[in-house]
């Protein structure tokens, strides 16, 4: 059985696209976030009830009819199926208002949202039976209920399920509701907003399933150059998250550990990372880093014992809830990687500059690589990851609280030389190609044809067609264009590339242009020349270097087995004729 974690869906579009890999082939449950502008617009509505605007609630309600009727008309092709599925909605609805007879409270907001969520999945429900995909909805505050410490009560929830199962219709596809629930109190309640993705692995834990997909939201985490893995270990997925990598909710990675069940993230339908306990033959998985930390270093001036002052140190930390990322200790000093404010700095030295002399440096960050680290199955490997650093100071080393993860401390200003060159040297990089259109404006009274035919640089003769080629390159290839009339007008593009933002200097018959050209983001095309402004070939150097940056050491520093590529492009002019040639490098 597979659960399908389905979240933020803003569209019809959205909707029928995230719908589309749902498989019939085996059993499969829908965990359901209600659809975004149905919650917003249900959130106004319980504003204004709290407010006691009656009519205000009521023109609100006219209105969200009619948009639930919208998504009915763009989702529904059968008249007799949308007016089944908009009296069921009209219930919900008729429910909502009621509640204007009535005093306002806190649980009519939970009652509003509860009804949102039903009339989510009545939609999802209808069209997927008009895609010929049986299915049942299952209210989860049938069977979902919190405990008093606010946590999934997982016996009664089990226990429902299995009395639930029994009456379920065999149908391949099951849908409920995500975060909705009952309190210890029996009361309509909303899961706690700690991530939709551990409400479905907790839906997942009780019916068993094997599988969980759900999106990855953050934008920073890239499985370039994971072609053949993709995968994470439940160990390096833990260290990933302790590293401030925002895979998931962490306490996703224990329950479905305990339960078997693996966890596929989705960025998109070619980037997915899988988290099981399936271990590959892969050693270093990824190196991340986290900023904006402190290094705080204490020696001891004698005046307590060894366990003493260590203890000592740690409780005081522990007073001012400061998180420690890095610990090394020998008998008389202490390193410490910490994250806080300068006001707290200076609380913890006042209380321990009695017992130790203290040093602290901030703008440090911890790099750590992270794989299958175990020291005894890969004898050395730890070695040569700090070998790779030599070049760089490192102020500490941590390794060997866990088989999945070798840390050190180094500056914030070498953070990203850290990274790229651990990167170099342990992650298998993928060889990029980038695609380019140039475009030729042939002088009057001359065409491709006038010197002979245009021609690569192995002699071979170049399709153009309407004026136009198009080539790809790759790192350290070359493209040459032989056999262009002098005073050849020449477009140059580079297409967009998925987190790569593209930069060019131009020089033309031997002159620079200024400023140099950039594209405005990254995944933007770039114009590197321009023929309507300044692309006129001539018999001087003509050059285009384009450097192509990969984004790839964004806010948490991430990398997962990634660089950046540079490329350049070099257009040279002969006597009689002009001479382009294209060449790339990294």
């Amino acid at each position: 059985m597979k659960v399908y974690n389905l979240e933020n869906i803003k569209s019809v579009t959205e909707l029928k696209h995230r719908t589309e890999a749902i498989s019939m082939n085996e059993r499969s449950i829908i965990v359901l976030d209600t659809f975004t502008d149905i919650a917003q617009k249900l959130q106004a509505v319980s504003i204004s009830l709290f407010h006691l605007d009656i009519e205000k609630v009521m023109n609100q309600l006219q209105d969200f009819e009619n948009d639930c009727g919208n998504w009915l008309d763009n989702l529904l092709s059968s008249e007799m199926q949308k007016a089944e599925a908009a009296k069921e909605i009209k219930v919900h609805i008729d429910q909502i208002s009621r509640l204007c007879n009535e005093n306002p409270n806190i649980i009519d907001d939970h009652e509003i949202m509860a009804h949102g969520a039903m009339i989510s999945s009545l939609i999802l429900s209808y069209y997927l039976e008009e895609c010929t995909k049986k299915n049942f909805i299952l209210n989860s505050c049938h069977f979902m209920r919190l405990g008093l410490d606010r946590k999934p009560d997982i016996k009664y929830v089990k226990k429902n399920v299995e009395e639930l199962m029994k009456a379920c219709p065999d149908v391949p596809i099951l849908i409920t509701q995500s975060r909705l629930c009952k309190n210890a109190y029996d009361e309509v309640d909303l899961f706690p907003q700690i991530g939709n993705e551990y409400y479905a692995t907790v839906i997942g834990a009780v019916f068993h399933a094997d599988e969980i997909m759900t999106s990855l939201r953050s934008d920073e985490i890239c499985f370039r150059g994971m072609e053949h893995t993709r995968t994470l270990t439940y160990g390096e997925a833990e260290n990933f998250i302790d590293s401030g990598i925002a895979l998931l909710h962490p306490e996703c990675i224990p329950l479905a550990r305990t339960a078997g069940m693996a966890i596929v993230l989705i960025k998109t339908p070619e980037d997915t990372l899988r988290i099981s306990s399936e271990k590959t033959g892969t050693k270093v998985k990824a190196a991340v880093s986290r900023r904006g930390v402190v290094f705080v270093k204490l020696r001891s001036l004698g005046v307590l014992t060894s366990y003493l002052f260590i203890g000592k140190v740690f409780d005081v930390f522990e007073k001012y809830k400061v998180p420690v990322y890095l610990a090394t200790s020998s008998n008389v000093s202490v390193s410490l990687a910490v994250k806080c404010s300068n006001d707290t700095l200076r609380l913890i030295y006042r209380e321990l500059h009695k017992y130790a002399e203290i040093g602290m440096e901030t703008e440090m960050s911890v790099v750590s690589v992270i794989g299958d680290l175990n020291w005894v199955k890969h004898t050395g490997l730890e070695a040569r990851i700090i070998e790779t650093l030599k070049e760089m100071p490192v102020c500490m080393i941590s390794y060997g609280s866990s088989t999945h993860n070798l840390s050190v401390l180094v500056r914030e200003q070498d953070r990203e030389k850290a990274l790229m060159t651990l990167c170099k040297a342990f992650l298998d990089i993928p060889s990029e190609k980038f695609d380019f259109t140039v475009k030729f404006d042939f002088p009057k009274g001359t065409d491709e044809t006038t010197l002979g035919g245009v021609k690569d640089q192995n002699g071979h003769e170049v399709a153009i067609t309407a004026g136009e080629t198009n080539f790809q390159l790759g790192n350290g290839e070359n493209m040459k264009f032989t056999g262009l009339p002098v005073g050849t007008k020449i477009t140059v593009t580079e297409a967009a590339k998925a987190n790569y933002k593209a930069s060019a200097k131009v020089t033309l018959n031997g002159v620079a242009q200024t400023p140099d050209v950039a594209a405005s983001k990254y995944n933007a095309p770039l114009t590197a020349v321009d023929r309507q402004k300044l692309g006129q070939l001539g018999q001087e150097k003509n050059t285009v270097d384009v450097t192509n940056r990969y984004n790839n050491v964004p806010t948490t520093g991430i990398i997962m087995n990634t660089l950046p590529y540079v490329l350049m492009i070099a257009l040279c002019g002969a006597a009689l004729f002009g001479f382009v040639a294209f060449k790339r490098r990294r």
